[in-house]
């Protein structure tokens, strides 16, 4: 009985002393925190924004993590161009290319969606098609951030594409049953692909299935965090709600992006959803 106890006492103090492996770094864990608060301040503080960012890259580039750096200089590319940098923006581009040319060839999606991303950003989307393109070889979730930005960009100009709605519909499917297992980059960019789904479904007016989607983006981009664009859901909700008909509902909508996007310093955004709001208590059209 004595020797039992001994036994049992010893597996109790070992099971405490033990731990689990640890899945990564503590050192990338703060780096990937440091890339996510360097994207709030993208909007209201670029030049902090791109401090940030190159403190993060610092933090990747102990680990000789290639991929947290690019995504760090696309950050700082995105700052540079809100802040009208060109210098700083070529240099940036330029560095990321090296990278994939002479490190990791298999991340050539990054600078290709960093440069369509900007089109997009400037309105330039009669561009972004010719661009695009789509690798098997790359992540699915890379491969549904490329062809969410095509969709969406030729669903601006009334041109949605029907096979790349299909594999938009196809990468979100693959997506679906490790949709919370992969931490919230993947749960984001499934937001990305609702979003353009819903965007282009608007395009061909049929509202319920853009609904049913910018409803998927919203819960998604509520639940990691993602507030610009969860402003960016209410907007386009609001937009298909009034196109059902839906006036009360769909101001609501409207106003609550506009809430959201005080609190991140989006001005533009702002002022364009308070004209459509005046718009529409003047019994005018959206």
């Amino acid at each position: 009985m004595r020797n039992s106890l001994i036994i049992l006492i010893s597996l109790f103090f070992l099971a405490c002393s033990w731990s689990p492996k640890p899945q990564q770094p503590l050192e990338k864990d703060n780096a990937d925190r440091s890339l996510k608060s360097a994207g709030l301040y993208l909007a209201s503080d670029p030049a902090r924004a791109v401090e940030m960012y190159e403190h993060s890259r610092q933090r990747y580039r102990r680990m000789a993590d290639v991929e947290g750096e690019l995504w760090s200089l696309f950050g700082i590319a995105q700052a540079a161009v809100r802040m009208q940098d060109a210098a700083t923006l070529d240099a940036t581009k330029e560095e990321m290319r090296m990278i994939v040319r002479n490190v990791a060839p298999q991340m050539d999606h990054i600078p290709l969606y960093l440069d369509m991303l900007i089109l997009f950003n400037a309105g330039e989307y009669e561009q972004i098609p010719a661009l695009t393109m789509d690798n098997s070889q790359w992540p699915d979730t890379a491969r549904l951030r490329i062809a969410a930005l095509a969709l969406q960009a030729e669903a601006f100009m009334n041109k949605g594409n029907r096979d790349r709605q299909k594999l938009v519909q196809r990468l979100l499917r693959s997506q679906k049953k490790q949709l919370h297992r992969k931490g919230a980059t993947q749960a984001l960019t499934v937001a990305k692909g609702h979003y353009a789904l819903a965007y282009y479904y608007v395009s061909r007016r049929e509202y319920a299935n853009a609904l049913k989607h910018i409803k998927n983006a919203k819960e998604l981009d509520w639940l990691y965090e993602d507030f610009e664009a969860l402003g960016y859901d209410y907007w386009l909700q609001g937009q298909i709600l009034y196109k059902q008909g839906k006036m009360a509902t769909a101001k609501a909508n409207l106003i609550k992006a506009i809430t959201i996007f005080e609190s991140t310093d989006n001005n533009a955004m702002k002022t364009k959803i308070e004209a459509e709001l005046s718009s529409l208590d003047q019994g005018e059209e959206l």
